[in-house]
């Protein structure tokens, strides 16, 4: 996400397996959730740290060091009053291990959040203001760079152009993907995501697809896309990190 990006966008697999959530305009809970946001920030394990909280408690994430994308988050997190939790899976690329654990600690509501998770290192993180601008199709819209990988296997650096409508088509190396991007209900600046492949070389597998958020920063120059999505098995997934050319 915002603070992973060294100028290209990065796609990697999930490898999520019984994992619950996934992009759609599910109720918002009649509570409201002090932690519901984009925040920024670093991890005692010396990694930098997004998460995206959305208006239902569900949360993506993934965490990095530089441009290398170690592992990401997902599963669940609240904010009542100061107080924050969240629980769901890591999954470490780099142990291939999908660990179950927590975070509690504490949080200001559009500021920040410190917590501890219960697999051992805290986190220190910071609200992006940008989360509350209604997401825009029309800055959306454009030509991205992009690398990326999956649990499986390396993709290669490419381009994908997303058109006015939000839909995106991507022909790589005997892999075809076709998806769309669209503002969720929420107003929030947050698409819902699908996609699906098909062909003999997909990371994901022929006749796949999957289903998640994306974030669109626009407060830098050029413009960085974030998407996190889970295939429909739940058993594997796409982190997009991307820069506007």
């Amino acid at each position: 996400m915002r603070r992973l990006l060294v100028g290209a966008v990065v796609t990697v697999s999930l490898a999520l397996s019984g994992c619950g959530g996934g992009g759609g305009g599910d109720d918002a809970p009649s509570v409201k959730n002090t932690a519901e946001g984009f925040w920024s920030g670093t991890s005692s394990a010396g990694y930098n740290v997004d998460l995206a909280i959305l208006e239902n408690g569900e949360t993506w994430g993934v965490y990095a060091s530089g441009s290398t994308i170690f592992g990401a988050l997902q599963g669940t997190a609240s904010g009542s009053g100061s107080s924050f939790n969240a629980n769901g899976t890591d999954y470490n690329f780099t142990s291939g291990t999908a660990t179950a654990g927590s975070i509690t600690g504490t949080v200001t509501e559009k500021s920040s959040i410190r917590g501890t998770s219960s697999l051992g290192p805290s986190v220190s993180l910071t609200y992006q203001s940008t989360y509350d601008r209604p997401a825009s199709l029309s800055e959306l819209a454009g030509t991205y760079s992009f690398i990326g990988r999956s649990a499986r296997a390396s993709l290669l650096p490419a381009t994908v152009a997303i058109n006015a409508n939000g839909a995106f088509s991507l022909i790589q190396s005997g892999c075809t993907s076709n998806g769309s991007f669209s503002p969720r209900p929420s107003g929030k600046n947050i698409f819902d995501v699908s996609v699906s492949f098909s062909g003999p070389t997909c990371a994901l597998g022929n006749g796949s697809s999957a289903k998640g958020i994306a974030y669109l920063d626009t407060t830098t120059r050029p413009f960085r896309l974030s998407a996190l999505a889970l295939r429909d098995d739940r058993n594997d997934g796409l982190i997009v990190l991307g820069t506007k050319r």
